[in-house]
């Protein structure tokens, strides 16, 4: 670009011919708390010459020019705390004269403390006869270069020669022009411009032309760009009235364009650059061409505006906190939006797009009703007010959370994206998957809040409340709420019916189907009349708008989503359909406690034994001696089903157990009678179901353990077992346990203890006979069990506590049985004793589970009949062999039917 102004070529220093000046300096000079005063001053100005001069604390005042380094000469000047002020060119490397083929060079090193006051600054310029100059300027930080002349002038790099600015300090180009590399004067050809503003430097101007080729390097290497208000009082026909940059800007750091109140800069070269820049002041900034920057935007103050697509970087971040960033109409991909105020203008045709992995936070305020669509992995918060933003809002993927005004802003979640916050917004679609979440992620405080929509589709998830947060915030729906297959979690602090809880609010009318769930926080549960109201509809609700389908728990009670006129209710009394919808107004209480029940019912009762079934029938002797067995070895296998109610449960469950003991020691005391000690072991399951007779809803059980303990018997009439007995046992049990509902894990817990008997009876012989006797035998017992179940707490967060152990179980009974064999038998000592026996049987405690703070106990098991038949008998003289069946009935339902096989063998 050639310079055609006659004003702007007069302003440049060229020198032709031989020019006299006041003061040369030819050699290395240095100057010390010196005032000098006079027209002109050189340094080096000739062929061949060079000079360094050093100025400490210096004050130089010219009326006319300085020329460092100039016709072929190589000039430095180091100011060190001193001051240059001239009233026409300073020239750095200027090539100019004859024969103008002299390469020049200048340097000029304003130090810190020093001040430069000049009108024109040329900065490296050449001949068209190859003499190209080289220019330096160097600013210091604390050091100050000022062109305040409004018809001045700044070139760089000009003609042929190459010019470097580097600014550390400030620089204040308040000129009419600034020209970088470009063709002065016709035939000297284009130069090459360096300018570096670094960290801490400053750049000031408010020039208006710009002149500059393809070889200018203008960089922001970490310092400040400022563009002030040009002077329109000077006259500049063919110019615009601001601020123009033609030539490409690089930034390799964090810099700063500072666009001063009333000042307009436009940039259309472009930007580019590893760097970041930071639009402050409240000034204009207008971006053509391709802007390519990669290290982020930051705007402070005033707008930063796009002139055409691809004028903003894109796929960079932009950080908003304070002014405009106005994308007047062109689209834009960003790798994340943040800031704490200011305006995102969108237009109205434009798509933004926000692509950020991390999570950011944005305070200003949306503008415009063009769309705003969100992808990446991170959330983005939008916490200011942007009540006028009528655009819509995709959320493809991560999150959105929404904590102040978007309320006409109509918002679609797709699959596995999240809407969250405190906020308003629009109306409001949520595909399958989706999620919205009332509340901030970064709200750690005990608070409850609200979220508003407006009309409302479900087909994802809604939560309102999350685990251990506050109960009682709301979800508001401005119109109508749809579901298609959505779902709802509720946080509620479960117990009667002025329990605080999350609500969802709807204005409009209420259609669908959806699914609720509730997470308990911190309720204990208890018996509702009408229940905890969560849904509140304005309008008219679909039937079954609203249910659950899965168990509502706390405490001992199940609840249920009931619908009352147009809203909905939490309760935990039973409510089904037709006249016995809730007969006797039945609590619906959970069927884990009937599993917790049999579990403990079970643990103190598997191992619980009697003397016969563990005996055989006679003592065995050896055939040819006479002498009683040494020892023995005997196992038993049972199995049996019983089945209870507590309350509306109802609980059924199938057990086994085996059991293996021997004699360790035996004798006598009076030769006929017989004492044995002996040592047992066993293991045993059970497996139960528990029904809720009224809702239908179950729970299983499992136990499974082993005991190990001792025995002492004793009979008065060892050989024909008749007269008295006594007998004694105590055992160690540990048991798992395992409580679960459909849907829910498993409640995992251990029960252990010690379980003791004393029994004692008399065995009368009613009808004596050689071959087939009867017999009576009387008999009572005392069980004390003391087994015990941990206190936990489930999966709900419900404290479970067993009650019922140390149960004191007395058995009150008759054994009737006949004894005899066959003549066939007479000499191998092999015989049988069919019997039948009848018991009452009395517990002093009722087994019973505690979950928070409410108690529900097995019901029939207070006092219980019993019979039993079976046989017991002995095939060889060391085999004895027995089984029987036996049925227990209770009241309330109570009933339990059972088999066992045994065997001896003594030895």
């Amino acid at each position: 670009m050639r310079l055609t102004n006659l004003a702007l070529c007069c302003a440049v220093a060229l020198t032709w011919g031989e020019r006299v000046w006041a003061i040369d300096y030819l050699t290395d000079t240095t100057l010390t708390n010196q005032q000098i005063s006079d027209t002109n001053m050189t340094i080096a100005y000739g062929n061949g010459l060079a000079a360094v001069m050093n100025a400490n604390n210096t004050t130089f005042t010219l009326t006319r020019d300085v020329d460092i380094g100039g016709l072929g000469g190589s000039g430095l000047l180091n100011l060190n705390q001193s001051t240059l002020t001239l009233g026409d060119a300073l020239s750095l490397g200027n090539a100019g004269g004859f024969p103008l083929t002299r390469a020049s060079s200048g340097v000029l090193n304003v130090g810190s403390g020093s001040v430069v006051n000049a009108p024109f600054i040329t900065i490296g310029q050449g001949t068209a006869f190859g003499a190209g100059g080289s220019g330096v300027m160097n600013i210091a930080q604390g050091g100050t270069v000022n062109l305040l002349t409004s018809s001045g002038l700044l070139a760089i790099g000009i003609d042929g020669a190459t010019g470097t600015l580097n600014i550390d300090g400030t620089l204040n180009l308040m000129t009419l022009g600034l020209v970088l590399g470009s063709e002065l004067n016709s035939g000297d050809g284009t130069g090459t411009a360096i300018v570096n503003i670094n960290q801490g430097g400053v750049f000031a101007t408010n020039a208006r032309m710009v002149l500059s080729e393809a070889s200018t390097q203008f960089n922001l290497n970490g310092g400040t760009l400022l563009i002030n208000p040009v002077d329109l009082s000077v006259p500049a026909p063919g110019f615009p009235d601001h601020t123009v940059f033609t030539f490409a800007l690089q930034t390799t750091a964090a810099s700063t364009i500072e666009v001063a109140n009333g000042a307009l800069f436009e940039s259309t070269g472009g930007i580019s650059g590893a760097g970041s820049i930071t639009k402050t002041g409240s000034g204009e900034m207008l971006l053509a061409g391709t802007n390519s920057w990669q290290g982020g935007t930051i705007i402070a103050d005033g707008v930063l505006q796009a002139q055409n697509s691809g004028a903003l970087p894109e796929a960079t971040a932009y950080t908003i906190n304070g002014g405009t960033l106005d994308l007047n109409g062109y689209p834009l991909t960003m790798s994340s939006l943040a800031g704490s105020g200011g305006i995102l203008q969108l237009g109205s045709a434009n798509a933004l797009t926000v692509d950020q992995a991390s999570d950011t936070q944005f305070a200003g305020q949306i503008s415009g009703t063009g769309s705003l669509t969100k992808t990446g992995s991170g959330t983005l918060v939008l916490s200011g007010n942007s009540a006028t933003y009528a655009g819509p809002i995709d959320v493809n993927a991560g999150g959105v959370e929404v904590n102040g005004d978007l309320s006409a802003a109509a918002l679609s979640v797709a699959s596995d994206a999240k809407l969250s916050g405190t906020g308003q917004v629009g109306e409001t679609t949520l595909a399958s998957g989706s999620q919205l979440i009332v509340g901030q992620r970064a709200d750690t405080s005990a608070r409850a809040v609200n979220f508003t929509t407006g009309s409302l589709s479900n087909g994802g998830l809604i939560t309102i409340n999350r685990s251990g947060a506050a109960t009682g915030s709301t979800l508001t729906v401005n119109g109508d709420y749809t579901s298609s297959g959505g779902r709802l979690i509720l946080g509620s602090s479960l117990g009667n019916d002025a329990s605080s809880t999350a609500r969802l609010l709807i204005s409009g009318n209420a259609s669908g189907a959806t699914d609720v769930q509730v997470t308990n926080l911190g309720g204990k549960g208890d018996a509702t009349i009408n229940g905890i109201e969560v849904v509140q509809v304005g309008g008219t609700s679909q039937l079954g708008a609203f249910y659950n389908s899965q168990n509502i728990s706390a405490g001992l009670y199940n609840y249920s989503v009931v619908q009352r006129g147009q809203n909905f209710y939490l309760t935990s009394d039973y409510v089904g359909s037709g006249s016995s919808a809730n007969p006797g107004g039945a609590k619906n209480i959970r069927a884990v406690a009937g599993g917790y029940i049999a579990n403990l019912a079970a643990a103190n009762t598997l191992f619980a034994l009697r003397l016969a079934d563990r005996e055989g029938s006679t003592e065995y002797r050896d055939p040819v001696t006479g002498q009683p067995g040494v020892t023995s070895l005997w196992l038993r296998q049972a199995g049996g089903h019983t089945a209870f109610h507590s309350d509306s449960l109802r609980t059924s469950a199938n057990r086994y157990v085996a059991q293996l003991g021997g004699e360790l020691a035996h004798g006598s005391f009076t030769g006929s009678d017989r004492w044995n000690l002996g040592l047992m072991a066993g293991y045993a399951n059970q497996q139960g179901n528990t029904r809720a007779s009224l809702s239908g809803n179950r729970a299983d059980s499992r136990i499974h353990g082993y005991s190990t303990g001792l025995y002492a018997t004793w009979y008065q009439n060892a050989a024909q077992r008749t007269g008295l007995y006594l007998d004694s046992w105590a055992q160690y049990n540990g048991f798992r346990n395992r409580v679960s509902e459909p849907g829910q894990p498993q409640d995992r817990y251990d029960s252990q203890g010690l379980t003791a008997s004393v029994e004692s009876g008399y065995t009368f012989n009613v009808y004596p006979s050689q071959r087939t006797a009867a017999y009576l035998q009387p008999q009572a017992q005392l069980v004390w069990m003391g087994v015990n179940a941990d206190d936990h707490r489930d999966n709900t967060g419900t404290r479970v506590q067993g009650e019922g152990d140390n149960n004191l179980q007395t058995r009150l009974g008759l054994r009737a049985f006949l004894k005899g064999h066959s003549t066939a038998d007479d000499t191998t000592g092999r015989s049988f004793q069919p019997y039948v026996e009848a018991n009452w049987i009395h517990n002093t405690q009722r087994y019973a589970v505690q979950m928070d703070g409410d108690s529900l106990s097995q019901q029939g098991a207070r006092n219980i009949g019993e019979v039993k038949t079976g046989i017991e008998g002995q095939l060889t003289a060391a085999l004895n062999v027995w089984g029987g069946v036996g049925v227990s009935l209770g009241d309330k339902g109570y009933n339990d039917t059972y088999g066992q096989l045994g065997l001896k063998y003594r030895f």
